[in-house]
Formats: C-alpha cells, structure tokens, sequence
C-alpha cells in the first residue's frame, strides 16, 4: 500500500467504488416519500368531510398525533429495558441534547406556520392556486440541497423536476382555471410555501442527530403548542362542535401524522431534492382520492398530467447519487498495486478497477 498520489509505473489503481460509484437512492427511503405524500394528499378528503374549521383541525390533530407518538416512545423504551449494550443505532438516538433542541423547536414552529398559512390561503383564494403555489417546494429546495448538504443536482434533475411541477400544476388546474384569485389568500401560500420548504431543510438537517421519532413527536408537540394561540385569535370555536368530526380528527392525527414520521424518517437516507420531489406528488394523491370517495370527475388532461408528473418523479428518485467534488480521489481510498504487465512507461496504462463491496447505510 502507498500513499495517495504515489504511482508506480505500470500500476493498475483501485478506488473504492463506495466513494467513486455513484449509488441509487434507497428503495426503502423513497418508498417512504411516497407514502408519506400518498398520506398528505389524502388527508385533503379527511378535511373536506369534516364539519369544522381548518384550525380546529389542526389544533385537535397535532394534539392527538403528539400523545400516539408519545404513546410510540413509552412502548419503544419499555421494549429496549435497561439493556442497552453499549450500541446505539446512527440517527437513533433515546434523547434530545440541547443543540438538538433548538432544531425541534425551529422545525415546529415552520411546521405550524405552514399549516396556519395553507389553510388561511384557501379561505381567501382558491385552492388551485395555493396548490400550485406550494408544488414549487422542489424547485426551492434544489438551489440550497448543494450549498446545505452537498448534494450534486444534475441538469437532469432540475429539468425532470420541472416536468414534474408542470404535471402537478395540470392536476390541480386541469378541471378549471380559478375564476378568482385573492392577492392576500396568494401571498399567504407563498409563505406557507417558504415555512414549508425551510421545515423540510430543518428536519433534514436535524435527522443527522435526532431519531425520526423523537424529532417528529417534538415538532408535533411544539406546532401543537403554536397553533392554540392562533386558534384563540381566530374566529373559530375553541372546540370540536360536532361529535363524528372526531373520526376524521383521529384520521388526520394518524394518517398525515405517519406521513411525517415517514418522511422523517427518509431523510436520514435519502437525498433532500428527491424527497421533495417525491413529496410534490401528494396532489395527485389527493385528486384520486377525491374521485374515489367523493366522485370528483377528473379531466382527461388532469390524468395526462398526473402520469407526465409520476414518470418525471420516477426518473428524479430513480437517478444514481453522485459523489461529492474529489471523493474519487479522496486520501487513504486509492490503492495502487503493482502491474505484471510491460514495464515500458510509454506503454503502460493506469487502468480503475472496481472492488466489489455493499455499502450500509444507517
């Protein structure tokens, strides 16, 4: 073995794929992403068959989902006891330090903006716009997914993610253009849309840490804390007023409330700008729900556009992970070993062979 940079003659080189390959996202990750999109865009019928206010949703929602994933962290640590063994898994962690805390708290109070902005957008435009409006989270998050995360966004990429946002958008707007549009309800989605993109940043970045559980049920906890006042000053009712309003509180806890464990969960292992687009897609979701439980007729360009936007999705999650800038040639992952061949150096080549090695990830 000899140092990196240091080459005989006649030399064959073998880099570690693990850093040289690019790598496909994983299976597992993705799935999850869709999941949790398929959970958020059927969340949107749950709301419709309700009887109450958007805010009283939430409120009640979060509540409920916050005592389940409580509820999760009790069972978990009676299963673990006392034996821990000394290991503990990456991303897994029982416990919230301090620094960590201030993520959960920041991704909490995004998460709250989010929602409180998305539903007081709907009552003052129409919900075509703001769902357009919040489909361009992908494109946000990919001019800060290199700089934030060193991930290495292709042209392919952003051109797939564009076809992918177009779909999505026909979706939404196929059935009709909106025959009115409130500047006010507009400028809320957008911030809805900012909160929601900067809470997806958060949450990435504090799944290095923090286990998915832990960091969902802190971030329900604290948007649950943050929308009471909200609901205080609006003009709502304080509470639930109609009895069978509580089974579709209970499934908006549980289904969306999944939905962000999943997604929580993904991001310790798969790159942010393909989550986001996979997550894009919780209106063609909601679009397909809302024909089959409330016979909403849908367009034949709707269904055009749906599949235009999965396929954009599936080449996005599918694309291989590129290395970082100089991983190829990173110290200590270059080896060389000596060649039999000639040992003529006008002849000699230096040739990459691959080692064949799973990589684990946590």
């Amino acid at each position: 073995m000899m140092p990196a940079g240091a080459q005989e003659e006649g030399a064959t080189t073998s880099v570690d794929p693990a850093a040289a390959r690019p790598e496909r996202q994983p299976l597992a990750g993705v799935a999850a992403a869709g999941a949790a999109a398929a959970g958020w865009g059927v969340a949107a019928v749950f709301v419709r068959l309700a009887h109450d206010g958007p805010l009283v949703l939430t409120e009640y929602r979060l509540a409920l989902a916050a005592l389940l994933l409580i509820g999760m962290l009790l069972v978990r640590h009676r299963h673990r006891g006392q034996s821990r063994r000394g290991q503990s898994r990456p991303g897994a962690q029982s416990g919230l330090r301090l620094a960590d805390l201030r993520l959960v708290v920041l991704g909490g109070t995004l998460l709250a903006a989010d929602m409180a902005c998305f539903f007081s957008s709907i009552e003052r435009t129409s919900i075509a716009d703001a769902s357009v409006i919040s489909a361009l989270q992908p494109a946000l998050v990919m001019l800060v997914a290199g700089p934030l995360f060193k991930e290495r966004v292709r042209a392919a990429d952003v051109a797939c993610t564009a076809v992918a946002i177009a779909g999505v958008s026909v979706v939404v707007v196929g059935g009709g253009l909106p025959t009115a549009s409130g500047l006010a309800g507009d400028l809320l989605a957008v911030v809805s849309l900012l909160a929601w993109t900067a809470y997806f940043l958060v949450s990435k970045r504090a799944r290095q840490d923090v286990g998915a559980l832990e960091y969902t049920f802190g971030v329900t906890a604290v948007a649950t804390v943050v929308v009471l006042p909200l609901l205080a000053l609006s003009r709502e009712p304080m509470v639930v007023t109609r009895a069978d309003t509580w089974l579709w509180i209970a499934l908006l806890a549980v289904v969306p409330g999944s939905a962000h464990l999943l997604i929580n969960w993904a991001h310790r292992v798969v790159d942010v700008s393909v989550s986001s687009v996979v997550g894009s897609s919780n209106p063609l979701f909601a679009a397909a729900a809302a024909w089959l439980v409330l016979g909403q007729r849908l367009m034949v360009v709707q269904i055009v556009g749906g599949v235009v936007a999965i396929v954009a999705i599936g080449f996005v999650a599918g694309r291989r992970r590129l290395p970082s800038s100089g991983a190829a040639l990173e110290p200590g992952l270059v080896e060389v070993i000596p060649s039999h061949g000639s040992r003529d150096a006008r002849v000699s080549k230096t040739r990459i062979r691959w080692r064949d090695a799973s990589v684990r990830r946590g």
